[in-house]
């Protein structure tokens, strides 16, 4: 009976072992194709804007030709994502480089400048010019990417004119970057679960929070849940020795 029974047990953690892997498997495909809605919306757009210079008469080959520059960095941008990503799941290390801060931020602002205007969102962007960070840039505006999405799907429904500011500063030896925004907050089960699959979206997933949270334990750092008054602040904080300082 009992070598039954330690039979059993064995039999049983050698089934959970791949249900495991699947599940790490199933989680890492959720990511990434998370982490590609962006990039695909960019390149619907541009293809839109390609037939669009070629219904033209007579056509808009130099507005084709600058599309189509404009479609090949998007397919460099989807190729990247897909394999910084997977390394991010797998806990495999990627090359780190020294990044301005504020082209980092800036760059990520102007890519959601259209679609956030067209629903009459502003985004600010607050930081030195002389701030600078050692990482993984692709997976770092992965992060910053996520939390500006998130934002702006909370202001999609204010009556009143939204607002998203990104702000980076240096205190405390860390890197402190904050996303807010002026709309309605983090509810009380978000706040409780800030690196899990919580969502505020009827039909969200949660996975924008997630990735965040891990590219930030990647960097040594740690991801922040708060509300202000009014709306939401997400503070990403990266440890001193991520900080790189011009002499």
């Amino acid at each position: 009976m009992h070598t039954h029974t330690l039979a059993t047990t064995a039999s049983w953690r050698g089934a959970i072992e791949p249900r495991r892997r699947l599940q790490r498997k199933g989680i890492a495909a959720a990511m990434v194709a998370h982490e590609l809605a962006q990039p695909l919306a960019a390149l619907m757009a541009n293809l839109d804007a390609a037939a669009h210079h070629l219904r033209c008469d007579p056509v808009s080959l130099d507005g084709v030709r600058e599309v189509f520059a404009d479609l090949a960095a998007d397919v460099a941008r989807a190729d990247a994502i897909v394999r910084h990503v997977l390394a991010l799941v797998r806990d495999e290390r990627t090359e780190r480089s020294d990044i301005g801060v504020a082209e980092w931020l800036v760059g990520c602002a102007e890519r959601h400048a259209r679609p956030a205007a067209t629903s009459g969102i502003g985004i600010a962007v607050r930081c030195g010019r002389d701030l600078r960070v050692r990482g993984d840039l692709v997976q770092l505006e992965r992060v910053v990417d996520n939390l500006v999405v998130n934002a702006l799907h909370a202001l999609s429904g204010a009556r009143d004119r939204g607002q998203v500011v990104i702000e980076a500063r240096e205190a405390a030896g860390e890197l402190v970057i904050t996303v807010a925004d002026n709309g309605p907050g983090f509810p009380a089960a978000v706040l409780a679960y800030p690196a899990g699959l919580a969502t505020t979206k009827r039909d969200g997933s949660g996975l924008g929070l997630a990735v965040a949270a891990r590219v930030a334990r990647a960097h040594g750092g740690r991801l922040e849940l708060a509300n202000g008054a009014p709306g939401a602040i997400v503070t990403v904080r990266l440890p001193t020795s991520t900080v790189v300082r011009r002499q």
